[in-house]
This record gives structure tokens, C-alpha cells and sequence, in this order.
């Protein structure tokens, strides 16, 4: 099928928008235009960041979304919550293979 990744990547080609994909960009790209579309249909959103480290990657979805997004985050590395806890998080240890520390339908 593919010889390696570049190739697949170079024949990977999107007839909608006419051009080849870029995975890696292309990715984030629509990740944040779906997280603006969401702001501006919802008055409060909760994003939950599963592996949050320092929570650097949700702060930039925060920043798309607005004041009205509330961070929460769980990672298994305690050190790093402090991090995520700076960025403006609501933070907890968790194992996620043992499930989620919140009730079902919190966000």
C-alpha cells in the first residue's frame, strides 16, 4: 500500500478542500475551529484535559474558547498538577485506567 510514512502522507489527499493533508497541522487547526464554533454556541464550557502535565496545551484551547471555558485536568504525576494549577486549572491525581475522579454527565 504505502512504502512509509511520507508517502502515505503525500498521497493522502482531501477532494473537499482540494489539496493534500498535513496531519500535524491540519489537526490543531480544526481542534481550535471547532473549540471557537463551541464557545460562541455555549454560555459556560468545562474542557477536561486527560494527561494534562502542565496544562499548557489546555490553556491554548482556553484561549480560543474564551473567559467562559473552565479547565479541569487529571494526570498521574502529581509534580506536574502545580504546573497546571498556575495555568489556572482545576486539577486531580488519577489513574485513568480506573476511571475518572467526577460523577457521570459532569461535563
Amino acid at each position: 500500500m504505502y512504502k512509509n510514512d511520507q508517502e502515505f502522507l503525500q498521497k493522502r489527499y482531501d477532494p473537499v478542500h482540494n489539496r493534500t493533508i498535513d496531519y500535524k497541522h491540519d489537526a490543531w487547526e480544526r481542534i481550535m475551529a471547532v473549540l471557537s464554533g463551541i464557545s460562541k454556541i455555549l454560555t459556560s464550557v468545562k474542557l477536561l484535559d486527560v494527561g494534562c502535565y502542565d496544562g499548557y496545551i489546555a490553556s491554548l484551547m482556553r484561549e480560543k474558547m474564551g473567559d467562559s471555558c473552565r479547565l479541569y485536568g487529571v494526570d498521574a504525576a502529581n509534580n506536574s498538577l502545580t504546573l497546571a494549577r498556575k495555568q489556572g486549572m482545576i486539577v486531580k491525581v488519577c489513574d485513568v485506567t480506573k476511571g475518572l475522579p467526577y460523577t457521570t454527565n459532569f461535563f
